[in-house]
């Protein structure tokens, strides 16, 4: 779901994002100085039992009282990542205050107020909703990290990052099927990440492996452009062995290190040829870009791939754009 208040009335924009909010989110006292013409928009994925919300606003303040507990409480845990600007957060004993790039955490069920700072530019952030239960289950000792910011530029706060920009980008793109795995996949590498602030090595093998994966597949993203990319750099980046590192593909049952590297590839290659900002540049460049090396073994997997030549579908691609 995707909402904004570009096109309600300046004066009506403020309480149509109240209503919206109160409707999708935890229930909580939002105040804000830009009432009168509040400018802000959120992108919101459902995946089952996890809500993950892309948030543009102005400078803002949510308050979770007693009272609303008491009205509602849908027990979940809240990791609030602050894209840009900066903020506080107050839950507890714990009363803070975080910076662009830090994640927070806050439980619904105990009072607590958060700040979220624009500067020169409106606030972005993220809120992410996940049920206590699982997430506790896995990590016992979450509750140390209420309110307690660390950090999303390295480690495992990094790829979280990373993923939850990814996971809501291409949103349109799941099917009805992935939900559920999506849901399940994002709760576990949340919980590695908390563990890994709480040096928590109680963590289940399964979802240590299911964070060093998504590790791996990020760390390959942004390398695909690199031709020496192989299952023996890439298990010497994270430091296991390079039979370790196929073990873990094979435990998805997909596809193989190498075949995924392939398939991303061809990916890359496929959406440049259909970018018309990309229509001078030639196939060949488009393919070594993305880490293909010999022309003629990328025109025969992309044909393979796509059921065309690279030329033919790029022409296709353009024609159909300049059509429109």
């Amino acid at each position: 779901m995707e909402f904004s208040t570009a096109h309600v009335p300046p004066a009506e924009r403020f309480d149509s994002w109240l209503e919206a909010m109160f409707r999708s989110h935890v229930p909580s006292e939002v105040k804000t100085e830009t009432a009168d013409d509040f400018h802000a928009s959120a992108h919101l994925l459902d995946l089952d039992t996890v809500l993950i919300s892309s948030m543009t606003t102005p400078s803002v303040q949510g308050e979770r009282t007693r009272r609303l507990i008491r009205q509602s409480d849908p027990e979940v845990v809240l990791l609030h990542l602050s894209c840009s600007g900066s903020g506080r957060v107050s839950q507890g004993k714990h009363d803070n205050t975080f910076g662009a790039g830090d994640f927070v955490l806050y439980d619904s069920s105990r009072p607590l107020r958060v700040q979220q700072m624009a500067v020169t530019q409106p606030a972005r952030f993220f809120l992410v909703e996940i049920p206590r239960a699982p997430l506790q289950a896995l990590v016992p000792s979450i509750s140390k990290l209420l309110a307690v910011p660390f950090s999303g530029h390295q480690g495992p706060g990094a790829v979280l990052w990373r993923y939850l920009e990814e996971l809501v980008r291409n949103a349109c793109a799941y099917r009805p099927s992935d939900v559920a795995a999506l849901g399940r996949a994002t709760i576990d590498l949340i919980a590695a990440t908390c563990a890994h602030q709480l040096a928590d090595d109680a963590l289940p093998m399964a979802t240590r492996q299911q964070a060093l994966l998504a590790g791996i597949e990020d760390f390959i993203e942004r390398h695909l452009g690199d031709p020496a990319l192989t299952p023996d750099t890439i298990a010497a980046a994270h430091h296991i062995s390079t039979r370790q590192l196929h073990k873990l593909f094979q435990a998805q049952g997909g596809l193989s290190v190498a075949a995924w590297i392939r398939q991303h590839r061809l990916e890359r290659c496929r959406r440049d040829l259909a970018d018309p900002r990309f229509a001078e540049l030639p196939v060949c460049a488009i393919a070594s870009r993305w880490g293909f090396t010999d022309p003629a073994h990328f025109g025969r997997l992309f044909r393979k791939s796509m059921g065309s030549c690279p030329t033919d579908y790029r022409r296709m691609c353009l024609s159909s754009v300049q059509g429109v």
